[in-house]
Protein backbone atom coordinates (compact mmCIF):
# COMPACT_ATOMS: atom_id res chain seq x y z
CA UNK A 1 0.00 0.00 0.00
CA UNK A 2 0.60 3.64 -0.65
CA UNK A 3 0.29 6.44 2.17
CA UNK A 4 -0.01 9.77 0.07
CA UNK A 5 0.09 13.46 1.59
CA UNK A 6 -0.12 16.18 -0.72
CA UNK A 7 0.56 19.77 -0.29
CA UNK A 8 1.59 19.65 3.31
CA UNK A 9 2.32 23.46 3.90
CA UNK A 10 5.75 24.57 6.08
CA UNK A 11 7.78 27.40 6.47
CA UNK A 12 11.05 27.04 5.91
CA UNK A 13 14.73 28.66 5.72
CA UNK A 14 15.91 28.02 2.60
CA UNK A 15 18.15 29.26 -0.63
CA UNK A 16 21.75 30.57 -1.29
CA UNK A 17 21.26 34.28 -1.86
CA UNK A 18 21.12 37.08 1.09
CA UNK A 19 17.55 37.90 0.88
CA UNK A 20 16.26 34.21 0.85
CA UNK A 21 18.21 34.16 4.15
CA UNK A 22 16.57 36.80 6.21
CA UNK A 23 13.00 34.65 6.60
CA UNK A 24 11.10 31.91 6.11
CA UNK A 25 9.57 30.97 2.88
CA UNK A 26 6.78 28.58 2.20
CA UNK A 27 6.97 25.28 0.74
CA UNK A 28 4.85 22.10 0.11
CA UNK A 29 5.89 18.86 0.21
CA UNK A 30 4.07 15.76 -1.07
CA UNK A 31 4.79 12.40 0.02
CA UNK A 32 4.51 8.92 -0.99
CA UNK A 33 5.11 5.90 1.28
CA UNK A 34 5.00 2.45 0.36
CA UNK A 35 4.50 0.34 3.82
CA UNK A 36 2.82 -3.30 4.30
CA UNK A 37 -0.71 -3.10 4.63
CA UNK A 38 -1.76 -6.76 5.08
CA UNK A 39 -1.87 -6.81 8.77
CA UNK A 40 -3.58 -3.14 9.89
CA UNK A 41 -5.80 -4.10 6.85
CA UNK A 42 -6.91 -7.43 8.71
CA UNK A 43 -6.39 -5.83 12.25
CA UNK A 44 -8.15 -2.58 11.68
CA UNK A 45 -6.23 -1.63 14.50
CA UNK A 46 -3.46 2.41 14.39
CA UNK A 47 -1.27 -0.07 16.34
CA UNK A 48 -0.62 -2.14 13.30
CA UNK A 49 -0.52 1.05 10.64
CA UNK A 50 1.86 3.34 9.39
CA UNK A 51 0.83 6.36 11.27
CA UNK A 52 -0.08 9.38 9.16
CA UNK A 53 0.06 11.60 11.62
CA UNK A 54 3.60 11.01 12.59
CA UNK A 55 4.68 11.40 8.76
CA UNK A 56 3.27 14.51 8.39
CA UNK A 57 4.78 15.45 11.79
CA UNK A 58 8.38 14.01 11.23
CA UNK A 59 8.24 15.52 7.97
CA UNK A 60 7.38 18.90 9.43
CA UNK A 61 10.06 18.63 12.30
CA UNK A 62 12.81 17.89 9.72
CA UNK A 63 12.12 20.68 7.13
CA UNK A 64 12.26 23.22 10.07
CA UNK A 65 15.04 21.54 11.46
CA UNK A 66 18.10 23.94 10.19
CA UNK A 67 18.42 25.99 7.15
CA UNK A 68 19.05 24.65 3.78
CA UNK A 69 21.26 25.82 0.72
CA UNK A 70 19.71 23.80 -1.76
CA UNK A 71 16.00 21.70 -2.56
CA UNK A 72 18.01 18.75 -2.99
CA UNK A 73 19.29 18.58 0.49
CA UNK A 74 16.15 19.57 1.99
CA UNK A 75 14.60 16.59 -0.05
CA UNK A 76 17.01 14.40 0.97
CA UNK A 77 16.79 14.95 4.63
CA UNK A 78 12.86 14.73 4.89
CA UNK A 79 13.11 11.72 2.76
CA UNK A 80 15.87 9.53 5.27
CA UNK A 81 13.84 10.76 8.08
CA UNK A 82 10.24 9.40 6.88
CA UNK A 83 12.43 6.12 5.45
CA UNK A 84 13.61 5.73 9.16
CA UNK A 85 9.83 5.81 10.58
CA UNK A 86 8.46 2.18 11.62
CA UNK A 87 6.67 0.56 8.40
CA UNK A 88 8.27 2.79 5.82
CA UNK A 89 9.50 0.84 3.70
CA UNK A 90 9.69 3.21 0.16
CA UNK A 91 9.27 6.80 0.13
CA UNK A 92 8.69 9.23 -2.59
CA UNK A 93 9.35 12.89 -1.68
CA UNK A 94 8.46 16.13 -4.01
CA UNK A 95 9.50 19.22 -2.53
CA UNK A 96 7.65 22.66 -4.45
CA UNK A 97 9.63 26.09 -4.40
CA UNK A 98 6.59 28.46 -5.26
CA UNK A 99 7.68 31.83 -6.61
CA UNK A 100 11.13 30.32 -6.90
CA UNK A 101 11.11 31.61 -10.69
CA UNK A 102 9.29 34.34 -12.21
CA UNK A 103 7.46 33.29 -15.49
CA UNK A 104 6.24 29.44 -13.56
CA UNK A 105 4.23 28.82 -10.62
CA UNK A 106 6.86 26.92 -9.06
CA UNK A 107 9.61 24.45 -9.23
CA UNK A 108 10.29 21.22 -7.75
CA UNK A 109 12.78 18.39 -6.99
CA UNK A 110 11.63 14.87 -5.91
CA UNK A 111 13.73 11.57 -5.47
CA UNK A 112 12.59 7.98 -4.28
CA UNK A 113 14.25 6.53 -0.62
CA UNK A 114 13.99 3.01 -0.02
CA UNK A 115 15.38 0.62 2.61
Amino acid sequence: MKLHIQRLPVQVHLGVYAWEKQAARPVLIDLRVRFDGAKPAQSDALADALDYVAVEQCALRTAQARHYELLESLVAAVGTAVLALPGALEVEVEIHKPGALEHAESVSISEVYRT
